[in-house]
This record gives C-alpha cells, structure tokens and sequence, in this order.
C-alpha cells in the first residue's frame, strides 16, 4: 500500500526530528506542508516538540517554539506534555527554556529546578572553578553536600570524581568534609563514579580516607564497582 504525498512528508518529517536534522525539518515547515504540531501515531501521538524536549535537542526545541509556534502545552497519547518529558529525562536547560515559554505543569517541574545559588556552586563545579566553590561554600554558606536535582541528585564532590578533578575532590573532603558516601539517585558514590570515569588518583585518594564499600546501605546498580580495586594498578 502506498503513502500518500501528506504520510510521505510527515514520515521524512519525524525523521528529521528524531535525527536532530535542523535544516531539514525547517525546510519542511517553511513550505507549510506539515503542521508543526502533527502527533507521531506511531510515537504515542508525540510532537516534534515532544521528542526534541525528551532528546535534549534544544536549539530544535527553541526554532519549534519560537520561529514556528509549536503548542507547548500539548499533550501525546499519555497525556504528557513536552515540559515533563524533558523533565523525566533530567533535559533541564529544555525545562527552564519552557517554562519560561509559559508551558504549564510547574509543580512538576519544580523538583527538578535547583536554587540559583546551588546552580551556581555546580555550575562551577562542572567548570572546576576552585575559588568559586570555595566563595561559595565559605561566604554564601552553600551546603556542601546540596544535590542538583536535575543531575541524578548529585552532589559537587560527585560532579568532581566524575570530571577528574582531583585537586577539587581534595579540597571538598579535606576541608569541607563532604560526604564520601553520598549516593546519588542510581545509586553511585564519588568513588564509584570515579572508578567508573577511569580516574585512578581520585579513586586511591578514597581509599586512603579510609572509604569502604561494605559501609553503603545500599547495593550500587553498576556491576562495575564489584571488581577488586587491587586490580587497579594504583602506584
């Protein structure tokens, strides 16, 4: 059975979404030929809004809603709307992105949003801005061991171990005796994360402040950590 001409184009459409595929999928709707609102059918009735907010494809996200008025507050065959699907992938840049496009569903997207002095102490983290964590952590009072709700409740001494950066991992335990043992929302410790990032100093420095796996409540979810780490050459 062949597609009609309208099938065709929305079958190339919803590729070129799924694909991130910018140019095409503006070429697309600026012949006015597809609805930048069409639902996927085979997609549980996403929109190209839809899945570009649940992919992280932002730029495609602000040209959708911006340069082609895309509904934001459209619902797909589950009855989501765009701002919770970015939210449940944690695609948090999409989130405050629609929110301030006025996309409804904000009590749902509050437990991802951080505090603007906690999105400053990760930002710095992300970045290894030393003096910045530690002015924020001395002079502003941020807790050391907050958690980034839209980063898997991660804490910066994670984001750190995960980075590799180990002076910073230093500082934050040595000074700011953050937790070794926090674990985030999957269930990983700075230590796990740093063993799984093949950052072996990091891992060693760990171990050294005495860090046993055995203390965790919890079973990790990385089978990763259940290797001896004396096979890791640490010299």
């Amino acid at each position: 059975m062949m597609c009609s001409n309208d099938e065709t184009k929305n079958i190339q459409y919803f590729e070129a979404v799924n694909a991130n595929n910018i140019n095409e999928v503006t070429k697309l709707l600026s012949t006015k030929a597809i609805d930048v609102n069409v639902k996927n059918s085979v997609s549980n009735d996403k929109t190209a809004l839809h899945i570009a907010s649940e992919n992280g494809y932002y730029d495609l996200v602000r040209i959708l809603v911006d340069d082609y008025h895309a509904t934001v507050n459209i619902a797909d065959k589950n009855g989501k709307i765009p701002l919770e699907l970015a939210c449940d992938k944690y695609k948090i840049k999409i989130v405050k992105f629609l929110l301030q496009r006025n996309s409804d569903s904000q009590k749902y997207a509050q437990r991802f949003i951080n505090d603007k002095i906690v999105d400053d102490l990760f930002d710095a983290a992300e970045v290894n801005n030393i003096n910045k964590v530690i002015e924020l952590l001395t002079d502003k009072k941020v807790e050391v061991d907050a958690e980034d709700l839209g980063n898997y409740n991660r804490t910066i001494l994670e984001v750190a171990a995960i980075k590799g950066y180990e002076e910073l991992v230093r500082i934050l335990v040595g000074e700011f005796n953050a937790d070794i043992y926090h674990q985030d929302e999957i269930g990983d410790t700075a230590k796990n994360l740093a063993f799984n990032h093949h950052h072996e100093n990091i891992v060693k420095f760990f171990i050294e402040r005495g860090y046993k796996d055995e203390e965790l409540t919890c079973n990790n979810s990385n089978d990763e950590i259940d290797i001896d780490l004396n096979l890791l050459q640490l010299s």
